[in-house]
């Protein structure tokens, strides 16, 4: 079998790197390893190669070399939509965002067509980016008509679904996220030592409006006083202007101190992280199914997180 897969995500992006990008690499690897040909289509940025091929998964960067996040998304959605018509697939799967919208139903005529969706920021597209956000707003809803086949990777974005789309028969089958053996082994995971007794972690992308880093921080602040011995440790990357406003404010912390952030975190030290921490603290705005929280629980460590 022939699959395309578009997302606009990579594991190397500087500006997102996130779970969908874990999640394709992680399945396709294995489809591959069975047989197949799985190409990804995913946005260039600077540095980016032309082609790769990652355990038998072959990627091709699609779009502008250039240091601007809004050009590159721009640069990939035009560049997907071309090279979609460009070689017969027995399926195409796009990894669908608001924010990127290739919109392969109107491109890969005559091949079935999946809608993978691994977020809905709805709402969330205006309040984090103000004016800018809402053509990703308006966006979303007919984007998400043209399909009528669904991966979704939790029962709630299922039930989101279900209440956004048009009243018609969809297909839409749930295929949650796992995590990494490495997870599992915590008998040979050794537990991270970080000076100053227990923490609780945050360990994610940066995205401090969507990951709700600002509620972490205040939350911290307001039982601090009560737990001496604890402190809060964030763990992750992000672009540089999300990494410059959470040391912002954790400079602006009053419990500044007693806040470290550690920067990116390779899946073995994520592991030993979260053996050691008191819990895992997600205070998203929103979600879909985050790695971390499933990551946590193949740990064995207490999650927090918002009611989304």
């Amino acid at each position: 079998m022939r699959i395309l897969h578009i997302i606009y995500d990579d594991i190397d992006n500087p500006w997102i790197g996130g779970g969908g990008a874990v999640r394709t690499l992680e399945i396709y690897s294995r489809i591959a390893a069975q047989g197949h040909y799985v190409k990804v289509l995913c946005g260039s940025y600077p540095g980016a190669p032309c082609l790769q091929v990652r355990r038998g998964v072959i990627y091709r960067y699609v779009g502008l070399r250039v240091p601007s996040h809004i050009l590159s998304r721009l640069g990939f959605v035009v560049g997907a939509a071309r090279l979609i018509k460009s070689a017969p697939y027995d399926i195409v799967v796009e990894d669908v965002s608001p924010f990127s919208p290739v919109a392969a139903p109107l491109w890969a005529r005559g091949v079935p067509v999946v809608a993978s969706v691994q977020n809905l920021p709805g709402v969330h597209a205006t309040r984090k980016y103000g004016p800018f956000g809402r053509v990703p707003r308006l966006v979303e809803r007919p984007l998400l008509a043209l399909f009528s086949n669904f991966i979704a990777v939790s029962p709630g974005i299922e039930h989101e679904l279900r209440a956004r789309l048009p009243v018609r028969q969809v297909n839409i089958t749930v295929i949650p996220n796992s995590a990494d053996r490495i997870f599992f082994e915590t008998a040979s995971v050794p537990v991270e030592t970080l000076a100053g007794g227990g923490y609780i972690l945050f360990v994610g992308r940066i995205d401090v409006y969507q990951k709700g880093l600002d509620h972490l921080i205040e939350a911290f602040d307001m039982v601090a006083e009560r737990l001496p011995g604890v402190r809060l440790v964030i763990a992750g990357g992000g672009p540089p202007a999300q990494m410059g406003r959470l040391r912002a404010l954790v400079a602006g912390a009053r419990h500044s101190r007693r806040i470290q952030v550690v920067g990116p975190v390779e899946r073995e030290r994520a592991a030993r992280l979260l053996r050691g921490a008191l819990m895992l603290a997600m205070p998203s705005r929103y979600e879909a199914w985050p790695l971390t929280a499933i990551e946590a629980g193949a740990v064995g460590v207490p999650v927090v997180g918002s009611a989304v």
